[in-house]
């Protein structure tokens, strides 16, 4: 059973890069991307050798984010590969165990766990250079890399009624940008660290992490190293014992999942206005219309939600790293909103894809391209903008930048404008169909999700270039004051004249071609 799961894997794998070039093209992305991180991590954990001080504490930092993130990423990516839903498998005639093998053999295989594996190794080099200490800390690896795949099956066991529900993945949206404030916020710590106070600053976490399993695998390898075997020895069996109780957990978790029924949705009869009271200046034509379920989706909808949400987080990644350097926050620091149009936009760059099947409607309705880029990009600024005000007026109350208020959101309205005429011509030249799932590089196991990377880069790229004029005319402003008030002007004129440019382009190019948007669009069934 474990031959078949991870042929089926592999087949999956296949078929799904023989259907584009595109996924072909992001699985090569996704190599380039992931040598260099396997390179780094692997020579960290080796150039440990020669730090003797510092060699305990940052391995147990390092072992302890592996099976956190591992966890972490098998939840927030939920539903992402078909082998690896336990729900799906139940339904097949197996028994537990066969599902068990052959969801870890799925789950090693692929670009991912290989990478994870080689970069553990790097701890052969760093503690396991002597020969006596080399079994030892070899097992270390393997445990601590079974720590993070059975914890992440684990979890997602646990968790698969309520992550296939919508509350369910309201949460898991909130915790996923949760998660990248958090990295953040510890990545800073942990270099400032290192480099102020060595690791003494680092002790009061090290210590409580030293007395959980990944902790127990790292003074593993350092007891081995210093020739303490029968310690070294002590520790790695009780990293197994702790892997046999979560084996046994996962397997109760699989019986429970089989045998609970899932909870009946609550249905609430209602007839409500596609226009509602948040939209109702919108026009009622078709434009009208498609904005109004573009902002109503965009609210409702936890995949676009969380992919919408992603980038006001800028500021606050920003704003929580300069607290961690002890930085002062200036006046200008309020024209970080930018960044909210500059990286929002690139949410956007698949209008299209997120509709999927529900396109024909547009198609059957009439081809009216025009009206429905219209529709979408003006639900897309409404939000983005929206964002903008209220980040703007957040910032300018922290740090007493209320003057340049006006000037960060005329710079957001250009950079706006420039990102969504970039987006309407993406959506219609290069649409792909959305997987189910909450994040939009979660396209699968094939590369598709770094084809999608691509795209938003080079989607960047060209954003750049055309807010260059609105640029250098904050940058002026910087050092001449009165040019700020002409970008304040200046930015949505360009903005609003750039985006309606872009418009006319992608919709005299989709025009003639909505059947095979349509079909770009729909979700294609994978051929095992």
């Amino acid at each position: 059973m474990v031959g078949v799961f991870v042929r089926l894997k592999l087949t999956l794998l296949r078929n799904s890069l023989r259907r584009n070039r595109q996924q072909q093209v992001g699985l090569v992305a996704a190599l380039i991307v992931c040598l260099p991180l396997v390179a780094v991590a692997f020579g960290t954990l080796a150039a440990l050798h020669g730090l003797p001080q510092r060699r305990l504490d940052v391995t147990v930092i390092l072992f302890s984010a592996v099976p956190a993130g591992w966890t972490a990423a098998g939840v927030l990516f939920f539903g992402v590969d078909e082998t690896l839903d336990p729900a799906l498998l139940l339904t097949l005639p197996l028994d537990r165990g066969d599902i068990m093998r052959g969801v870890l053999a799925a789950s090693v295989t692929g670009i991912a766990p290989v990478a994870v594996f080689v970069a553990l190794c790097g701890a052969l080099l760093g503690f396991g250079r002597e020969l006596s200490a080399f079994p030892l800390v070899f097992l270390g690896v393997v445990g601590e890399f079974l720590l993070g795949l059975v914890g992440a099956r684990l979890a997602t066991t646990l968790l698969s009624a309520i992550l296939r529900s919508r509350r369910g993945r309201d949460v898991s949206a909130l915790l996923f940008a949760l998660m990248i404030v958090l990295i953040s916020a510890t990545t800073q710590g942990f270099l400032a660290a290192l480099r102020n106070a060595g690791t003494t600053t680092l002790r009061p976490v090290v210590r409580p992490l030293s007395w959980l399993p990944p902790g127990w695998v790292a003074r593993s390898m350092a007891d081995a190293n210093a020739h303490r075997y029968a310690s070294a020895a002590l520790l790695l069996v009780a990293v197994a014992a702790v892997l046999a109780v979560m084996v046994w957990g996962w397997a109760w978790a699989l019986d429970r999942l089989g045998t609970t029924p899932e909870p009946q949705a609550r249905t609430k009869p209602s007839q409500r206005n596609l226009f509602a009271r948040p939209f109702g200046w919108l026009p009622r034509t078709r434009t009208g219309a498609v904005a109004a379920k573009e902002l109503r989706y965009l609210w409702r909808e936890p995949r676009r939600r969380v992919n919408a949400l992603l980038p006001v987080m800028i500021p606050l990644l920003a704003i929580v790293a300069s607290r961690l350097r002890g930085g002062h926050l200036d006046h200008r620091t309020v024209l970080i909103t930018a960044s909210v149009a500059v990286l929002g936009t690139g949410t956007f760059f698949n209008q299209f894809g997120t509709d999927g099947q529900a396109f024909w409607s547009n198609v059957a309705a009439g081809d009216d391209a025009r009206a429905d880029l219209l529709g979408k990009g003006t639900a897309a600024g409404v939000f983005l903008m929206s964002a903008a005000v209220i980040i703007s007026v957040v910032l300018a109350a922290i740090s007493g930048g209320w003057t340049y208020v006006p000037v960060a959101l005329g710079v957001a309205a250009g950079t706006c404008g420039a990102g969504l005429a970039v987006a309407s011509v993406i959506s219609v030249r290069a649409p792909f169909p959305m997987p189910d799932a909450r994040n939009l590089f979660a396209a699968g196991g094939s590369g598709a999700g770094c084809a999608v990377a691509l795209i938003q880069l080079v989607g960047l790229l060209v954003q750049g270039l055309l807010a260059i004029p609105i640029a250098a005319l904050t940058v002026g402003g910087l050092v001449w004051t009165p040019l700020l008030a002409v970008v304040t002007v200046v930015g949505p004129i360009y903005g609003w004249f750039i985006w309606r440019t872009g418009i006319a382009r992608a919709a005299r190019w989709a025009q003639p071609r909505q059947p095979e948007l349509l079909s770009a669009v729909s979700p294609q069934r994978k051929a095992a």
